[in-house]
């Protein structure tokens, strides 16, 4: 654990990390592991891109089983669908309901343990 932080002569700036655990997309690695956290690039098929049903396919392919986030996100950064599905090692292909989001232009955010990829997204 680790404590530390000063701002000015009089304020002090307190932070806590804690090595062995993740929040949210941050991870900590333990101090008995020091190697860096590698992210690897997750390529992403949708189909069909643009979309006019109410449905759409990711397509991606995992290298080991986790719980993978897939998060569509609008122009001004607002998160309009997330999903959460745990799959294992392999090729997927998951639906994925848009049938709530306005016609627009959208990313797609995916993320499985240490893997991660975006994707645009159209709805007409």
């Amino acid at each position: 654990m680790t404590f530390g932080g000063k701002i000015g002569p009089s304020r002090h700036l307190v932070f806590c990390r804690i090595s062995g655990v993740t929040f949210g997309d941050a991870q900590y690695p333990t101090h008995s592991d020091p190697r860096p956290t590698l992210i690897e690039n997750l390529a992403i098929r949708i189909r069909p891109n643009p979309i006019e049903d109410q449905l759409a396919r990711v397509g991606f392919t995992l290298a080991a089983g986790s719980v993978v986030r897939m998060e569509v996100v609008d122009v001004l950064g607002r998160v309009a669908v997330t999903r959460y599905e745990v799959l294992g090692p392999g090729r997927h292909d998951v639906p994925l309901d848009v049938g709530r989001l306005s016609t627009g232009v959208y990313t797609l955010r995916l993320s499985a343990g240490a893997s991660s990829g975006v994707a645009p997204l159209v709805v007409h």
